[in-house]
């Protein structure tokens, strides 16, 4: 969370927590807009998306925080401050529409043990929600649970000297010249 007198963060990773992966397929990662009412949109923020083959995904088979996935986005992510926003995590499933058996990643619920501290969870350490689809349109909360993760803040250094480019993903437009209809 940005102070409020920011207007946002630059986020360039998170960690995740894998439990268990497919032995072939792969995973990719994004952060969606979330809509007024709380509903998670399928406007995908700019940069935000990154694809990791099966090779390239570390598993914490003992819920270890010292095993993380560590999700880096291509450049780093702008989030506007009290906005809320989405991590969505797909695994390359067999059918688009059904739910991997293989791949599942540490989360925590409220009333069990943690792994870690082998305490029992009593609270919510943040604000957020958990939610889980089956067709990447319509999400079901599930409460009492969070997603296991740590989110890295961009730091730029004063003083120094950068190049960057200002823009978002190109948007699909088209021109209609010279047409006509009749009712």
């Amino acid at each position: 969370k940005a102070p409020d007198d920011e207007e946002g963060i630059f986020v360039t990773s998170m960690d995740i927590f894998i439990q268990n992966k497919s032995p072939t397929r792969g995973m990719w990662f994004e952060i969606r807009e979330v809509d007024l009412g709380g509903g998670i949109t399928p406007r995908t923020i700019p940069g935000s998306s990154v694809f990791y083959p099966n090779d390239q995904l570390v598993v914490s088979a003992n819920a270890s925080l010292s095993l993380p996935m560590k999700v880096t986005f291509p450049r780093p992510v702008f989030l506007f401050n009290k906005t809320s926003y989405a991590f969505i995590v797909h695994s390359e499933s067999p059918n688009p529409l059904d739910v991997d058996p293989d791949t599942s990643i540490w989360v925590s619920r409220l009333g069990e043990t943690d792994k870690n501290t082998n305490n029992k969870v009593t609270d919510r350490q943040a604000t957020g929600s958990f939610y889980q689809t089956l067709n990447n349109r319509t999400w079901d909360l599930i409460d009492g649970l969070d997603l296991t993760c740590n989110i890295y803040r961009a730091v730029f250094p004063k003083d120094t000297t950068a190049n960057f480019i200002i823009g978002s993903e190109p948007i699909e437009k088209f021109l209609l010249a010279n047409v006509s209809s009749s009712f």
